[in-house]
């Protein structure tokens, strides 16, 4: 028994807003915190009563359960379990501070992306995955090429979940290839891979972004901005910034305000327009990772992959 080793799966907790929520940020830390032990207290006290129903469930908590400050590791049937408090006052709390200091603006961006790009991303890629049913899969396998060539700890999972999302929502406008039509989404786990492959080594990295809006959450006006915004960092001669620049509905340097119906960017007037061009687009999962080397060697290894994929099965090889 016991928890397997590597990245704890995280577990969001979100509460409705309130006026009983404390007025302090230190009071606010220790409501959250005595909201975990008393869940972690919960989960203790389940397992010492039990009761034959539910025996089974409760045999799964095999791993240790610790409470720290700000999460909660709970190990359940070999896995480990990060559960994180979200409070929306927390965030409203940062924004209006009229002098911040720099651990409070570390926070808050700590919190937007922990909590509210988190989830944004989580209910962007479930959306494809229910959409696609093959698309979990290829995720999976494409996780499992980028372990296998050693560069798991290097290239973020969110960027691998991304591209995959990429092929399913979007045609590709540089698909040569006989095998796999550029305007119809991947049918079978083989071909989602492939396309995986392609977007990977044929897309220009150090030219062009690459925006992924499975539910057309950025309109035209928000992609001609990021365009420019792209270009203005990549500079003159294309060498500078992150080297896989992905941009998703979550990178957005308003998101914190942000609904689910909201649709951002929608440029209505001119006045609109002014406003929006001092807004920023730019990449939060790819913001310091993969490096331009890795993105150069995995782009390498993947057209490597692909070219001996498509001959085996041009050659009817298994």
């Amino acid at each position: 028994s016991g928890v397997n080793e590597g990245s704890p799966v995280i577990i969001q907790i979100r509460f409705e807003g309130s006026s009983k929520w404390p007025s302090s940020m230190n009071a606010m830390g220790a409501a959250k915190c005595a909201m975990l032990i008393q869940l972690a207290d919960g989960i203790e006290k389940m397992k010492k009563e039990g009761n034959r129903s539910a025996a089974d469930d409760l045999d799964g908590f095999d791993g240790p359960i610790d409470v720290t400050p700000n999460y909660l590791d709970v190990g359940y049937r070999g896995y480990s379990f990060r559960i994180i408090v979200r409070a929306d006052q927390e965030l409203r709390m940062l924004r209006n501070l009229l002098n911040p200091t720099q651990e409070a603006v570390a926070l808050r961006l700590s919190l937007i992306n922990r909590h509210v790009r988190g989830s944004m991303h989580h209910s962007l890629i479930h959306s494809v995955h229910t959409r696609f049913p093959s698309a979990s899969s290829v995720t999976r396998l494409a996780q499992r090429w980028v372990a296998a060539h050693m560069l798991s700890d290097m290239i973020p999972q969110e960027a691998i979940e991304l591209l995959v999302a990429k092929i399913y929502t979007e045609s590709s406008t540089n698909n040569n290839s006989k095998l796999l039509p550029a305007d119809m989404p991947p049918s079978t786990v083989t071909a989602g891979f492939l396309k995986f492959l392609l977007l990977l080594h044929s897309h220009d990295w150090a030219r062009e972004p690459l925006i992924v809006d499975p539910q057309n959450h950025i309109s035209a006006y928000d992609r001609g901005l990021i365009q420019s915004q792209f270009n203005a960092v990549r500079g003159p001669d294309f060498i500078k910034g992150p080297a896989m620049y992905i941009i998703s509905p979550a990178d957005y340097d308003g998101v914190e305000e942000m609904t689910v119906s909201k649709i951002v960017g929608e440029a209505e007037n001119t006045t609109a327009q002014s406003t929006l061009t001092e807004k920023i687009w730019a990449p939060t999962v790819t913001a310091t990772f993969p490096e331009k080397v890795v993105l150069s060697r995995a782009a390498a290894l993947a057209k490597c992959s692909y070219d001996h994929l498509t001959s085996c099965i041009m050659l009817g090889i298994k």
